[in-house]
């Protein structure tokens, strides 16, 4: 999920006019920041989407579409940035977020027992 939350994030703003030259994300994830801001992804890529215990990685085409959503930034010269908050702490946006997700979830839930 918390990889998803990036990509959506960043496709919801390429829809409008991009001022600055850097694009910085909050997230909780840590595997999420650190596959970009420690090269794990480019080196999963190079070793064939082989993780370095030679286990497939998960989520390809999610890890492929934000690549690819990156690319674009980068070809706008924008420049996209990745910075790891403590889950489930003070930190008043990502309780908001958290708040937002979990009523998403429910909603979600309520519709598939309508169904």
């Amino acid at each position: 999920m918390e990889l998803l939350a990036v990509i959506m994030a960043l496709r919801s703003i390429t829809r409008f006019t991009i001022c600055e030259d850097c694009v910085i994300v909050h997230s909780d994830s840590a595997y999420v920041v650190n596959a970009i801001n420690e090269g794990w992804l480019q080196k999963w890529i190079r070793n064939g989407w082989k993780t370095k215990d030679g286990k497939p990685v998960k989520n390809q085409k999610l890890w492929s579409e934000l690549l690819a959503i990156m690319n674009v930034y980068a070809d706008m010269e924008v420049s996209v940035k990745l910075v790891k908050v403590k889950g489930h702490s003070d930190c008043k946006l990502n309780s908001y977020v958290d708040k937002l997700a979990v009523k998403e979830t429910e909603i979600l839930k309520s519709k598939q027992l309508e169904d």
